[in-house]
């Protein structure tokens, strides 16, 4: 094949062919038949097509996607640089392996591997598109990956091939589970927040029938260690605690900060007994651990509630009850345990107490209160001028007068000297 150039100065192609058809005696050639045939629009499509598959090539390599090309026995035929990056290997030493040979693919939430996509296409010869799944190549660096995979066909129709197309969602998918472990868990300790508690609950009493303990848990004394040595302290303190009661807390449960210094624990499969043991371990732990920052030393206590939850039981009345029994365990004392009863005279004095609240906002809300004053007499002198007044407080419900005796027992008289 040569190309000489025509009468016109183009070149041309031309493929010549010949043989020898006469010899000599001597076995020399002495005449020859042959052919030149111009071939130069056959080599101006050559030429076409190798610029355009250089092109298609240039385009294979510059896109950000792994492309990797098989036989229809699913034996790779070809694979771009980013195919090659991501299963660490080059494609002179890819071609001729399988897929599966290379690489291990599973879906995000299964430890066990998938079947192989492109052996799926190749005997359904169909198209399709998988998402969500884990790639660990063999020098066991994974990613997170979504792929497409479709057959390829000749001009008959007939299958010779895939395509599977791979795209690298590492950067994505780690955002994604940032942004949903910020949103489930406190930013502080790193354990569940009030909100995945609350769904943690929600979800684990569904069930026809369950028996699960609720414990809420009230910090005591740690205002004192804000108050002596700011949050700062108190957030360092918070974060040392929970990592110390992560350990006694079973990994069956739930454990989450509700609050400042509350935090619950969500006891699943437990009966009361049980409750009752872990709650020990937990206030024991509070209880051992001391809390060094400078120069100062602190001691803390925990008052704890627990309260029953089975299907009889709401979620929002479990947790209700659950705070209840810790605001119970503060009122006899502090540092203690308290678990929930019905019947229980504690909790009836509690709940009673507590009642109290709503209709006290209320009435400072509404300016229900109101004074009576009454002056204090000499009785050895009883025509004097009063010296002093008495100022009593009094709420006024539905024109009933209630006594402060009744809504703030230790609430004590003041009284003024006359001005």
């Amino acid at each position: 094949m040569s190309a000489p150039k025509s009468n016109k100065g183009k070149w041309i192609w031309l493929a010549a062919k010949g043989k020898i058809v006469e010899r000599d005696g001597n076995g020399r050639s002495i005449r020859a038949i042959g052919t030149v045939i111009d071939i130069s629009d056959q080599k101006a499509v050559e030429i076409v097509l190798e610029h355009e598959k250089e092109i298609a090539q240039t385009t294979l390599e510059s896109i950000n996607e792994a492309v990797i090309t098989t036989d229809k026995t699913g034996l790779i035929t070809s694979m771009n640089h980013k195919a090659q990056q991501l299963l660490s290997i080059s494609e002179s030493k890819a071609i001729g392996n399988s897929f599966d040979s290379l690489c291990t693919l599973k879906e995000e939430s299964s430890s066990v591997g998938t079947h192989n996509p492109i052996m799926l296409c190749i005997q359904s010869d169909l198209a399709f598109n998988l998402t969500a799944l884990s790639l660990t190549n063999k020098i066991a660096k994974a990613y997170y990956i979504d792929c497409s995979v479709s057959p390829l066909h000749d001009s008959t129709g007939c299958l010779v091939g895939c395509v599977m197309v791979i795209r690298d969602v590492t950067m994505s998918r780690k955002i994604t589970q940032e942004i949903e472990h910020r949103a489930q868990h406190d930013s502080l300790t790193g354990i569940y927040n009030r909100h995945a508690f609350e769904a943690a609950l929600d979800r684990n009493t569904q069930a026809d029938e369950f028996e699960h303990v609720l414990c809420y848990i009230d910090l005591d004394q740690f205002k004192i260690v804000n108050d002596t040595c700011g949050h700062i302290a108190g957030d360092e303190l918070l974060r040392q605690l929970f990592a110390e009661l992560s350990i006694k807390i079973r990994k069956s449960d739930v454990f989450a900060r509700l609050g400042g210094d509350e935090f619950g624990v969500l006891m699943l499969n437990c009966n009361i007994k049980q409750a009752l043991k872990i709650a020990k371990s937990i206030k024991q732990v509070v209880t051992d651990y001391a809390f060094h920052w400078e120069d100062k030393v602190f001691k803390l206590g925990a008052s704890i509630g627990l309260s029953k939850i089975n299907a009889s039981t709401s979620p929002a009345v479990a947790m209700q009850q659950a705070d209840a029994a810790c605001f119970s365990a503060k009122e006899q004392g502090r540092d203690r345990i308290h678990a929930y009863r019905a019947d229980d005279k504690e909790m009836a004095s509690t709940k009673g107490q507590m009642g109290w609240v709503p209709r006290l906002q209320q009435a400072l809300k509404e300016n229900y209160f109101i004074l009576y004053v009454q002056a204090i007499t000499d009785l050895k002198n009883q025509s004097a001028e009063p010296s002093h007044f008495e100022v009593l407080i009094r709420l006024n419900e539905n024109n009933t007068i209630i006594p402060q005796a009744l809504f703030y027992p230790r609430l004590n008289a003041t009284t003024y000297p006359v001005k």
